[in-house]
């Protein structure tokens, strides 16, 4: 029963003993004859027997025996296998999903903290109407600070877990781990930039008992140094403590500007991944490397271009490929899934 079940017969194995009992009575001979007394005929027919192929099954045996082979062996590898992409392909989808919730949210967080806050309270050509709005809103700056600070740390896990998506699809390893250690380089000095916001932040807080050492000690200082010129506060000194604070107010954007250097270069190197493994559409991908282009571009422009603010057209310009990217990628890592696009 066994046998017909596995499409076999008994005169299948009578046909393969009969043939391996003629391969033995065959080669019986050649066995008997000592070694030292074979001839060089007998050597040679030796030689040319073992390099001819042995007796071959009948190949309706053969090739029953071979299905079956393969037909087992592919069925339970193949089976182990479908079930572990299958896990693989689920947990890469969860994956992208938690990355995309936290790319949403570094994007909310960052206007907000940019645009709706920093940017109602700082005017960097008007230093009066800056101390004035920051020490009247002094909780703004301090929220602006703690979105940036939530802002960096959603990107470093967002950095983890999108190179663990591109990786889990087949995407080029090194420039993946590249792009990804850029944008964790770019978080690391962007967090580190906040204590120039802070610093500030505390300078212009009117309900420091310490402020007016501060004060105090600026004064003493220019003094000391002869310098006669009347600040902007009218205090007769002229490094007041309204002028330090815009001080670590630039260092802060400067910095920022620095970050985004490296998350230019993250940019762009995400892109090149994107487009080369097609685990996003290819669109996705090359707006992303212009987005980092131009992100570069304007970075670098604040140090290598004298007067540039990053206010004007050149700026908007290198920006508009950012919004596209930036919620493109955050997009399709909600709402569907990091697949070869057709």
């Amino acid at each position: 029963k066994a046998l017909s079940l596995l499409g076999l017969s008994s005169s299948h194995f009578r046909v393969r003993n009969r043939i391996e009992e003629a391969s033995f009575l065959s080669l019986l001979p050649h066995l008997l004859v000592c070694p030292s007394h074979k001839t060089q005929h007998q050597t040679h027919q030796e030689d040319k027997m073992s390099d001819q192929q042995q007796p071959q099954l009948p190949s309706e045996l053969r090739i029953n025996y071979g299905s079956l082979l393969e037909i087992g062996g592919a069925t339970a590898t193949g089976s182990d296998s479908a079930k572990t992409a299958e896990a693989w392909q689920v947990q890469s989808h969860k994956w992208a999903l938690g990355a995309g919730i936290l790319y949403t949210l570094i994007i909310v967080c960052g206007i907000f903290s940019e645009v709706g806050l920093r940017g109602s309270l700082i005017d960097y050509n008007d230093t009066t109407t800056t101390i004035t709005n920051i020490q009247d809103s002094p909780t703004g700056l301090r929220w602006s600070l703690l979105l940036d600070l939530t802002m960096s740390v959603s990107d470093v896990a967002l950095s983890i877990l999108l190179g663990a998506v591109l990786w889990a699809h087949g995407a080029d390893k090194l420039f993946t781990v590249m792009a990804m250690v850029f944008r964790i380089v770019q978080q690391a000095i962007l967090a580190s930039n906040l204590l120039h916001l802070f610093v500030a932040s505390l300078l212009l807080d009117t309900s420091l008992p310490w402020r007016a050492a501060v004060a105090a000690w600026l004064s003493m200082s220019d003094e000391e140094d002869g310098n006669n010129n009347i600040g902007e506060n009218g205090s007769g000194s002229g490094m007041n403590i309204e002028s330090l604070a815009m001080l670590f107010l630039y260092l802060h954007k400067y910095g920022y500007a620095v970050a985004l250097v490296f998350f230019g270069v993250s940019m762009i190197l995400l892109g090149g991944v994107i487009w080369n493994s097609r685990i996003f559409p290819r669109w996705l991908g090359a707006a992303t490397s212009l987005a980092g282009v131009g992100y570069v571009l304007d970075s670098t422009a604040y140090f290598g271009v004298h007067g540039y603010t990053g206010d004007g057209i050149v700026s908007q310009i290198c920006m508009l490929p950012v919004f596209v990217a930036e919620f493109g990628l955050a997009g399709w890592l909600l709402f569907r899934k990091p697949v070869p696009a057709v």
